[in-house]
């Protein structure tokens, strides 16, 4: 196998490698500090019982208030580092929250019943039920300027 090929298959491991370290990283500490925090809760608070309720919020909270106290964290050592997993809580922040975004902002949540319409339409074609014909007329919602 050529050096092309497998870098079409793993990547550029010497770049991508060190990002996947600190993806890692940030899932650790959001998966060790929000779980320890969400438990510190008492049993009958409204909020512990809605992270309770949603696993995938407490992941995404936990991320968005740890890369925001590395953020504002007074030093200069790990100022690269510190930045770069503040990045990468707040990445995998957005990727635990996806379906939440999804469904929740106007134009993406367009964009989402689109999709689950074409995924009902794929599913009813594969199983003979109906032809896939062409795109149905839809009116995308409107966008600010």
């Amino acid at each position: 196998m050529n050096d092309e090929m497998l870098k079409k298959l793993f990547g550029d491991v010497p770049d991508e490698l060190p990002e996947a370290e600190f993806r890692i990283m940030a899932s650790m500490l959001v998966n060790g500090v929000g779980v320890k925090a969400v438990e510190a809760l008492p049993e009958d608070h409204d909020l512990r019982k809605a992270l309770t309720k949603y696993p995938w919020l407490t992941k995404a909270l936990s991320g968005f208030v740890l890369a925001a106290a590395l953020e504002f964290l007074p030093t200069s050592l790990l100022d690269d580092e510190r930045k770069r997993l503040a990045y990468n809580l707040r990445v995998r922040s957005w990727e635990e929250a996806n379906e939440w975004v999804v469904r929740s902002l106007p134009y993406v949540n367009f964009l989402g019943k689109v999709l689950d319409e074409e995924i009902a339409r794929a599913k009813l074609a594969v199983n003979g039920l109906q032809k896939p014909v062409g795109q149905p007329e839809r009116d995308a919602p409107e966008m600010a300027a």
